[in-house]
């Protein structure tokens, strides 16, 4: 027995918006630049990119771009603040990756030597680690 599928159904099957290559997380350290990259079956589609369900916009930190079917998402200088959950949404599909930023320890204004018993004060940078929203 024969599938008796109507031309037009197999056409719109054929032109399905599908992710081929879709987000993976990434880890940089801060004040590094970063890149997610995102490549669809079909060229041309308008998508959204989100940090935490947020919408995110070009700017000189945040470059938003597509060249095809790849659509592309650089973060310049990124901080501690911008972890978080990067997704793309087009037309129905969605793909997600985890942005983890590590904090930088403080580099030493100068060298100095210390001997037993002196006092010395250190000057220093905690990072707030937040929870996975997953």
């Amino acid at each position: 027995m024969a599938d008796n599928i109507p031309g037009g159904i197999v056409a719109a099957a054929k032109n399905r918006l599908q992710v081929m290559r879709g987000l993976e997380d990434v880890e940089v350290s801060e004040c590094e630049s970063c890149s997610f990259e995102v490549t669809l079956n079909l060229s041309y589609i308008e998508g959204v990119w989100t940090r935490d369900g947020m919408r995110l916009k070009s700017k000189p930190n945040c470059r938003i771009s597509t060249h095809g079917k790849t659509h592309s998402l650089i973060l310049n200088r990124v901080a501690l603040a911008d972890v978080g959950l990067i997704s793309f949404q087009a037309n129905g599909v969605q793909t997600s990756g985890r942005l983890t930023v590590r904090g930088r320890l403080g580099q030493p204004t100068d060298t100095n030597t210390v001997q037993n018993n002196d006092r010395i004060k250190f000057k220093i940078q905690i990072s707030l680690v937040l929870p996975n929203r997953d």
